[in-house]
């Protein structure tokens, strides 16, 4: 009788997936960049606190799931992609005589923040989908302690109860 072939070890993600953290943190962001694009008078400090968002959020979640290598990772392409952008609007400012961004004709400019604009997308919508997953691999970590509140409404008592493991 012939045996089946062993089947081959293909990479997965056995994870738990937390992508609908990030892609919140990324829609918040993106929508307060979209409302800076309509308002006719738009504050710059909108524009840094969507940067931020778009640049911190989703690493700040991983590294809270304690996925440090994927949170590094994420934290670097979306660093490069805002430091682009936010030199592509230096550039646009200077070609403009300094003063603001409207009558610029710097068409290397405007290239590289649309390209700037296009790659935070793409990171908005790879983001989730390659590095948001918890690791079940690893061991669970022992709990050395707890500390743990408890009630007595019958006599009135409260208090916290320590608990630690030798």
């Amino acid at each position: 009788m012939k045996r089946a072939p062993e089947p081959v070890a293909t990479p997965s993600h056995d994870g738990i997936w937390y992508g609908w953290q990030t892609l919140l943190v990324d829609v918040g962001s993106v929508a307060i960049t979209a409302g800076l694009f309509t308002a006719p008078d738009p504050e710059p400090e909108y524009l840094a606190v969507a940067l931020v968002g778009l640049t911190l959020g989703a690493p700040i979640i991983h590294f809270a799931h304690e996925n440090t290598g994927d949170g590094l990772m994420s934290l670097g392409i979306r660093a490069g992609i805002s430091a682009l952008f936010i030199g592509s609007l230096v550039v646009a400012v200077e070609a403009g005589g300094g003063e603001d961004l409207t009558g610029t004709t710097s068409t290397i400019a405007e290239g590289t923040a649309i390209l700037a604009m296009v790659g935070m997308a793409a990171m908005v919508c790879v983001d989730p989908i390659v590095f948001a997953f918890t690791d079940r691999a690893k061991p669970a970590e022992a709990s050395h302690g707890a500390l743990t509140p408890w009630v007595d409404p019958h006599r009135g008592n409260y208090g916290l109860r320590l608990v630690l493991a030798l």
